[in-house]
């Protein structure tokens, strides 16, 4: 099945031991939706406002996961249009929602549309908690794309670009893995047992090739710039 993603930007903090476990269900008309729409705010558990966050859903369609992510805007709000949940609306799809962001606990959400109407949206909010790693649980930087205007080059964050850890060239079992927020800017949170001389991250983005990097030890900030396909 392939992941479908409509490019929304995202950013994401992730690592298998850091979910705290949440189930959204919303009550409403028998009849199950076709779509479904989900909006909310990320926020600390203090009630910040976090800027540098995303939200990502995913779920399974027909046998096809479809996968979207959103980064939230400057007051920290976001928001997923038109989520399919079947084909006909007899078997609608639940959506495992992940709120991320960077120096925070994630936080998971399952959203059922089975109590939905056509066209309805679920409104879904987050309060993430700190996080105590030390700096070699944790790697983090900015992924960019240089796109050339006249004869000068210019860096441009790029939003909702994968990162992923991986052992001997394979994703972690269970998997640990992030997107970059709007500004670009990524932190991935590594399981128990796992520091950043045992992993390399693979950066990943529609439209662009794939790369495999090797964390930088004692913490230091990576600076990836990923290469498009055309």
């Amino acid at each position: 099945p392939g992941d479908v993603d409509p490019g929304e930007g995202a950013f994401v903090v992730n690592g298998p031991d850091s979910f705290n476990g949440l189930i959204l269900k919303l009550k409403g008309p028998e009849s199950a939706p076709s779509t479904l729409s989900i909006s909310g705010k990320v926020e600390s558990d203090s009630g910040d406002v976090l800027t540098c966050a995303t939200v990502r859903a995913e779920g399974m369609v027909d046998g096809v996961l479809v996968a979207r992510t959103a980064a939230v805007n400057a007051d920290g709000t976001y928001e997923m249009r038109r989520l399919p949940t079947s084909t006909d609306g007899t078997s609608p799809t639940s959506y495992s929602v992940q709120a991320f962001a960077p120096g925070f606990v994630s936080e998971i959400a399952t959203v059922d549309p089975a109590d939905f109407g056509g066209g309805a949206t679920a409104t879904l909010d987050f309060q993430l908690a700190p996080h105590t790693l030390t700096p070699e649980q944790v790697t983090s930087g900015i992924v960019v794309d240089e796109q050339s205007f006249g004869s000068s080059t210019v860096e441009v964050t790029l939003a909702g670009a994968r990162v992923e850890a991986l052992s001997d060239g394979l994703p972690l079992d269970p998997p640990a893995f992030t997107f970059t927020c709007a500004e670009g800017r990524f932190e991935l949170a590594l399981p128990a047992g796992k520091g950043v001389g045992d992993v390399a991250l693979r950066f990943s983005a529609p439209q662009y090739n794939a790369q495999d990097v090797a964390p930088t030890p004692g913490g230091e900030a990576l600076n990836i710039v990923m290469v498009p396909k055309f």
